[in-house]
């Protein structure tokens, strides 16, 4: 039901949520993690020691606010991963934050959090109407089954309202801003910049590259680092399938009573984005529950996979003398079978396997004397692995290289005889226009071809004629109005080729745009400080409160259980 939520709150999502979710830049030590820290010692706030309760609090609001924007649960690590969320991170900012709503006094009554409910859970059939029953679902379906009351509902929606007072008391610096210094940024936003532009591309300059023995050596020996062969290392691994599971999900499935009714409610949280498919394919009700299902039966697979591979590593551990051929043993007790992953190098990762990206990191992080890694989890299974031996780095002979060496050397040379054409072609049409020749009559004199390219303002992020080519749009534009009208550009480099651009003119917005779009713009620009100026009193506000600050102990009691939120 937060897809409702979502889609009529953006007054509160849109703002709050991208102040508290998106990273600042905080002085934060990885290792300062709430992980195993005894007695409650979580760091201070304000000087103030962080207590169990209140890290909890603040990790159980991190991921409401969480799942309110993305309608995901952040409790499987591939989630995590591609957001960029980290629990710990998150709860100390709204610690912070918190505590700065209590400072400044705001107080969030009864009222207002009951009207926020009532806008955000209404009927479908009367939109006008509050639906108890979609709020009641939501509370037993999405809340109750991850320890979440309506208590803990109601006190982040508290916090959320107040968190948007927050951001108007704190960011009100950011609205002060004149109608006559809004009309100035609108004029610099809308000014125009229209310019006609010449491209050259390397390819048409690799034939003209001589390969000369002795400049080969010379360029080879001058980038060895770049052809220096990676570290490599080699390990033997187990694998727990989430397939080999599937069969124990069906079987819990079965008999769990209210799978349909969990089915539903994910549906009805999802809304219309149940029903699309990959292809623009629009689904049925019934397929997309279908999905929703397919998915709960993964997800339990995954569970069970992951079980059985804690109880493996668990077993194998507890074996006195470590070393890589006690996973070789256990396995082959088991019945399972161990596999090869080959020589690999820390970028491309075991070739041909397709196993996950953790995978690769954590075989670079074993050692002789911890050879054993712990369970690494990707989207096809659960890993245990044992390192068999680590390969150094060392640099190729020429010969080895030979051929990738002729490649790049080509590559090379034609961009450098691309960017001379360039440079020839600047001071012939400059001396053309100063005879008082049109840019694109003296383009077309030396057999160039110009491409018109349509007007650019500062406000445009994208230009379809600059972006297939490579183009830097931004440097492009700035660097036309710094010109000014009847200018030709120094040549460009661009990923396979060169520019040089002229030009035409720089033209203003005309005085019926400003009177029609000045208002708008106004008020968005004043929107925009607000946010900027509340994220760059918050950035202080987390440093001046020492939440992030390197814990006594820590490293102490790294990797011990952390305390469930």
């Amino acid at each position: 039901m937060l897809g409702t939520i979502r889609k009529h709150s953006q007054w509160m999502w849109a703002v709050i949520i991208t102040v508290i979710i998106i990273s600042f830049v905080v002085f934060f030590t990885p290792d300062a993690q709430f992980a195993g820290r005894e007695g409650g010692n979580y760091g201070t706030l304000y000087g103030k020691p962080i207590g169990t309760l209140a890290i909890n609090g603040a990790a159980r609001e991190a991921q409401l606010a969480f799942f309110s924007q993305s309608g995901m649960w952040p409790d499987r690590p591939e989630v995590m991963r591609m957001s960029g969320f980290d629990l710990d991170t998150e709860a100390r900012k709204r610690l912070v934050l918190n505590e700065e709503i209590k400072r400044s006094g705001i107080v969030v009554n009864d009222a207002e959090v009951a009207r926020f409910i009532k806008q955000n859970f209404r009927d479908r059939a009367q939109p006008e109407k509050f639906d108890p029953k979609a709020y009641a679902g939501f509370l037993q379906q999405q809340l109750a089954p991850r320890g979440f009351s309506e208590k803990d509902f109601h006190r982040f929606l508290r916090n959320q309202i107040g968190l948007r007072h927050l951001v108007a008391v704190r960011g009100m610096s950011g609205s002060l801003i004149t109608s006559r210094a809004a009309e100035a940024f609108f004029r610099r936003d809308h000014e125009s910049v229209v310019t006609e532009a010449v491209f050259f591309q390397d390819t048409n300059f690799v034939n003209s590259v001589v390969i000369e023995t002795n400049a080969l050596v010379q360029f080879f020996t001058n980038r060895i680092a770049s052809y220096r062969i990676r570290e490599h290392a080699q390990v033997g691994y187990i694998v727990f399938a989430n397939s080999n599971y599937l069969a124990l999900a069906d079987k819990t499935m079965a008999a769990e009573t209210n799978l349909a009714a969990r089915i539903d409610a994910i549906f009805e949280q999802r809304g219309t984005n149940a029903l699309s498919a990959p292809g623009g394919k629009t689904l049925t009700p019934d397929e997309a529950k279908k999905n929703i299902r397919d998915e709960l039966r993964k997800a339990h697979a995954s569970t069970n996979a992951l079980g059985a591979a804690t109880a493996f590593a668990n077993e194998l551990y507890r074996i006195k003398d470590v070393g890589p051929t006690n996973l070789f043993a256990l396995a082959a007790q088991k019945g399972m079978p161990v596999l090869d992953s080959g020589p690999f190098d820390d970028v491309e990762g075991p070739v041909g396997q397709n196993l996950p990206e953790r995978f690769t990191r954590t075989a670079f992080s074993l050692t002789a004397e911890s050879p054993l890694s712990p369970t690494v989890a990707g989207p096809d299974g659960i890993y245990i692995m044992a390192l068999k031996r680590r390969i150094p780095s060392e640099n190729p002979a020429f010969e080895a290289v030979k051929d990738k060496v002729i490649a790049d050397y080509k590559r090379a040379q034609s961009h450098e005889l691309c960017m001379q054409a360039a440079r020839t072609a600047m001071t012939k049409l400059t001396n053309s226009l100063a005879q008082g020749k049109a840019f694109k009559d003296a383009a077309v004199a030396e057999q160039l071809a110009v491409i018109e390219v349509p007007a650019l303002t500062r406000r445009l992020r994208q230009m379809a004629q600059l972006d297939e080519r490579g183009v830097d749009l931004q440097r492009y534009r700035e660097e036309g109005f710094r010109l000014g009208k009847g200018k030709v550009s120094q040549p460009e480099p661009t990923f396979g080729g060169a520019y040089v651009f002229f030009v035409k003119d720089i033209t203003g917005a005309t005085q019926d745009k400003i009177d029609k779009d000045l208002p708008g713009f106004t008020d968005e620009l004043r929107e925009g400080r607000v946010s900027y100026a509340f994220n760059e009193w918050f950035n202080r506000e987390l440093e001046r409160s020492g939440v992030f600050a390197r814990q006594a102990g820590a490293e102490a009691n790294k990797g011990q259980p952390a305390p469930q939120p």
